[in-house]
């Protein structure tokens, strides 16, 4: 790459980029301008050692650009990551009316976006604050939270399932792993598609307990399951898994049960992902 001195005025040839397979460089029949085959080769070896030179910056050059360098890097923008999507502005104003039962929806939100335990809505403190907030909150218990909890569950799956009937291709990812104590094997399935408006989306679509051994069949079978329950068993091109031996024998057997719903994406040689 040229790298001019300051005040040199003179124009180089610059490589144009046709495509992405187009070399960075040019090559020597590109510059056959300044070279012609019929010069003699003492002419063209001068050439060559003046192209050399004028690539060649100096160390002041040098010093120069990576001062400019720093001072862009000292200078540039610090990256913004999205906020938050609560905005609390837009939470409707208080009307004067209490309604305990909207009230309960939100705190059920709340313990499901923060993981807490049901049994954080019995806490002491937290039913004082909420009291002197507002004289008409009513305790909630963590079984009646666990229920509300499971009512908007499973009106978002409905949801869910709604949109999943415009959605013509999609691909699945998996992981295992035990628990702390290494009694219990956990199984997750998180589903992958692109929207009608043209954006990725992604959902946790089920999170379930595959005891031992954790044989290939039954990791298929939990699979299948899944996709059956959420109405797209027809609809999977890809699925990524960890190199386990088990899920080598999931795969195979997840095969078998895509095809009798449709035929694989080219037979089925891209079916299987495996992740590093």
């Amino acid at each position: 790459m040229n790298i001019e001195t300051p005040g040199d005025t003179s124009s180089h040839h610059t490589p144009s980029v046709v495509d992405s397979t187009s070399p960075i460089f040019c090559s020597r029949e590109d510059t056959s301008e300044c070279k012609m085959d019929y010069v003699d080769s003492s002419i063209n070896e001068e050439v060559d050692n003046i192209e050399n030179t004028d690539a060649i910056a100096t160390n002041d050059d040098v010093q120069k650009t990576d001062a400019l360098e720093n001072k862009d890097s000292l200078t540039q923008s610090h990256i913004s990551f999205p906020t938050s999507s609560v905005d609390s502005l837009s939470v409707p104003a208080f009307s004067g009316k209490f309604d305990m039962e909207k009230v309960k929806i939100e705190v059920a939100k709340w313990i499901m976006i923060h993981e807490y335990a049901f049994s954080a809505v019995e806490d002491e403190w937290y039913n004082v604050m909420m009291k002197m907030a507002n004289p008409e909150w009513m305790p909630i218990s963590r079984a009646m939270i666990r229920n509300q909890c499971v009512k908007i569950y499973e009106s978002e799956k409905k949801n869910l399932k709604n949109e999943f009937k415009y959605v013509n291709k999609m691909s699945i990812t998996t992981d295992c792993w035990k628990s702390k104590n290494k009694k219990i094997e956990y199984l997750v399935i998180t589903g992958h598609w692109i929207d009608q408006n043209w954006r990725l989306q992604k959902r946790v679509l089920n999170f379930v307990e595959v005891p031992p051994p954790r044989r290939g069949v039954d990791i298929a079978n939990v699979i299948w399951r899944c996709l059956e329950d959420w109405g797209i068993e027809g609809k999977i091109h890809t699925v990524s898994v960890d190199n386990a031996s088990a899920n080598d024998s999931a795969i195979e057997n997840l095969k078998v049960f895509i095809r009798s719903k449709k035929k694989l994406l080219c037979d089925g040689s891209l079916f299987h992902v495996r992740c590093k």
